[in-house]
């Protein structure tokens, strides 16, 4: 795996070069200061307390926000239903089938 970093003192841009995996934008940010995202999603720094901190997102209706720890669930569960075979679906069929009254 080879990692480029490009910094300065405002930001630090890494990127996977070989997974083509997502850029990771690092910002120093201090309690009640923000980001904008394409001009339309603003994330905030709410409050630092301890190892903990609390962030703000103001987005569109439309847009989906998850913690990360759910985001790869459902990527997992994603996974796992686009592998399921023919046989998978034939005995889910039939089970609706047995709930028809």
């Amino acid at each position: 795996m080879v990692i480029e970093a490009v910094k300065n003192e405002n930001f630090c841009i890494i990127k996977d070069l070989c997974l083509g995996e997502w850029d990771l934008l690092v910002l120093t940010r201090k309690s009640g200061e923000s980001i904008f995202i394409d001009g339309k999603t603003k994330v905030s720094v709410v409050e630092i307390k301890g190892g903990t901190v609390k962030i703000g997102i103001e987005a569109p209706d439309n847009v989906l926000i998850y913690r990360g720890e759910v985001f790869e669930k459902i990527l997992e569960e994603n996974k796992k239903a686009a592998a399921a075979g023919v046989n998978d679906l034939d005995g889910l069929a039939g089970l609706l089938a047995g709930r028809k009254k």
